[in-house]
């Protein structure tokens, strides 16, 4: 998604030109305006490019890479603070709304309006007509936020729950039980938020609406690399391994049995190699993301004194020392010893002693 070209702005556009951009937009894709089948997605893209371009960290990150996080870009958007100041109000009439009026009652509402709108998270919320602002205030209080945790293997597959609940009713204070059916997509992800159109709190006639945000549980094996659909395992193998070559079996995310192998490359510590389609379902369509395999080679402690001398022998590398402590040209032989804190040097009373012997 390109949010200039959404707007249809420079991409070296002013704020203000970007909220004037905006208002023309959303006025044309409004759905209650538009009645082309694309207008909806169409108006919430135009939100989001909005929400974008008027965050100065990500513009600036867009300018930068041509791409945002989409859980950092924000969902609301306050129509009303973006349209007041326009005196007459709308520049043409939208079927359902009344004029500006002049913005009074409580904040963020229309005032005058026979049949009231209302923007949660970017979409429009409908009243009924005639409502009255104490009634209006009442709605936007009528929503019920929640978080569900789901594992990352849920997140592949795609999962169905029902949840039962409570709502109040806002007028008796009444509590009552409902439940919904929450269908996790397939390849969904951490920040991803579901809306449930009236199943939340009662007031009157009114029920808002529920929103729940999805929350991934961390995988003892598998990483996401933020929210795409590429996936990161730590495949810990030893120096002989890294050096003649491996062959080892691992379980991918869908419980599939994968065969790793390589006898033709030396595999360095912090090496990352890709395996194509392994990772993720990507969200709405049928490919996969890819598993990147990131290596940390395990060291041994020690080699005996007879695979040292294989070792070198084999690379042809002289292993004997040129020095000893009857022999150091004049200079000092220092003894190598594991490092603790505080114990790189010795402190006395009479200063500090290097742990190096001089001959």
């Amino acid at each position: 998604m390109n949010p200039y070209e959404l707007l249809e702005i420079p991409p070296d556009a002013s704020d203000k030109d970007i909220k004037d951009a905006y208002k023309q937009m959303a006025l044309k894709w409004h759905p209650d305006k538009n009645k082309a089948p694309e207008a909806e997605e169409k108006f919430k893209m135009i939100n989001k490019a909005y929400n974008i371009l008027k965050t100065p960290e990500l513009r600036k990150r867009y300018d930068q890479t041509g791409s945002v996080d989409e859980q950092q870009v924000p969902h609301d958007v306050d129509i009303n603070e973006i349209f007041r100041g326009m005196g007459g109000g709308f520049p043409f009439p939208i079927p359902g709304m009344g004029g500006m009026g002049g913005m009074r009652g409580f904040p963020g509402m229309m005032g005058g309006m026979p049949g009231g709108m209302m923007f949660v998270n970017g979409q429009p919320v409908h009243m009924g007509g005639g409502m009255n602002p104490q009634d209006m205030f009442m709605r936007q209080n009528l929503n019920i936020k929640m978080t569900m945790e789901v594992n990352m293997v849920d997140l592949f597959a795609g999962i169905k729950k029902n949840v039962e609940y409570q709502y109040k009713n806002l007028e008796t204070g009444e509590m009552k039980r409902d439940s919904i059916e929450i269908n996790i997509t397939r390849g969904s992800f951490d920040g991803q938020e579901l809306m449930f159109k009236n199943k939340g709190h009662q007031f009157k006639d009114m029920r808002g609406d529920i929103f729940i945000k999805i929350k991934e549980v961390a995988h003892k094996d598998f990483i996401r690399n933020t929210n795409s659909p590429d996936l990161v395992y730590t495949l810990k193998i030893n120096l002989v391994q890294s050096m003649c070559g491996f062959e080892v079996i691992i379980k991918g995310i869908d419980g599939q049995k994968l065969i790793i192998k390589n006898f033709d490359k030396i595999i360095k510590n912090g090496d990352k190699k890709v395996i194509i389609g392994q990772g993720m379902p990507v969200f709405g369509r049928n490919d996969r993301g890819n598993l990147i395999i990131m290596f940390e080679v395990e060291y041994p402690d020690r080699l005996s004194e007879e695979v040292r001398n294989k070792l070198a022998e084999i690379f042809e590398y002289d292993n004997k020392s040129k020095y000893t402590n009857a022999n150091t040209n004049g200079y000092v032989l220092c003894e190598l010893n594991d490092y603790t804190e505080n114990t790189e040097t010795e402190h006395t009373e009479q200063g500090e002693r290097m742990q190096c012997a001089q001959q």
